[in-house]
């Protein structure tokens, strides 16, 4: 939980911007940054003071809501269980996550993945992951690892997972083909999907 406190120092009131979680059972602060004087605040609010000298941009909630569902599907485990490998940096589940939540939000090449990844809210769920565990190479390791019949293994198991967690009923699927692309009507000669 994260909140604004005040603290009471010489008649004085400072105000601090803090993180609190359960450490041991209890509530307990596990991070504070200092942010002044209601004064200071009001100020920086309206442009006053210096300029700030740098600033840290991240992207919160889109990465942390789709992370948020890849936990519930629990589909890093889901894929280490299939591919497991000595606990040594990043797992191949985790890998594979940090690739499709990129895909979901802002699409990068496995080279410029660092770029990315730091300015979201995933490197307070990777702690582990650097500069140089993001590298492409990496990626590609952790990918070969995923043969096809592992994939349709993993697939199966994600299915049937949420098929259960969220009551589907499978009683009444049915395929629609109508939207089914298949340069029928077209002097695409190269194209053999329908024959």
């Amino acid at each position: 939980m994260e909140r604004l406190e005040a603290k009471q120092v010489k008649g004085h009131t400072y105000y601090y911007y803090s993180k609190w979680a359960w450490v041991d059972n209890r509530c307990r602060r596990v991070w504070q940054k200092y942010l002044g004087k209601l004064e200071d605040i009001v100020a920086a609010v309206h442009g006053g003071g210096p300029a700030p000298v740098s600033a840290e941009v991240f992207q919160w909630g889109l990465s942390q809501a789709l992370w948020q569902e890849a936990a519930r599907a629990e589909l890093v485990e889901q894929i280490d269980r299939h591919c497991p490998k000595r606990r040594q940096g990043l797992t191949t589940g985790q890998y594979l996550a940090i690739a499709a939540i990129n895909r979901a939000i802002s699409p990068r090449s496995k080279r410029s993945m660092w770029d990315w990844f730091c300015q979201t809210v995933l490197r307070r769920h990777l702690p582990a992951a650097s500069p140089a565990a993001l590298n492409s190479q990496r990626f590609w390791d952790h990918m070969d690892a995923v043969k096809p019949e592992v994939a349709t293994a993993i697939w199966k198991d994600l299915i049937k997972d949420v098929v259960q967690r969220e009551g589907i009923d499978l009683s009444s699927i049915c395929y629609d083909g109508t939207n089914f692309y298949t340069f029928l009507d077209t002097l695409n000669t190269r194209c053999s999907l329908a024959v």
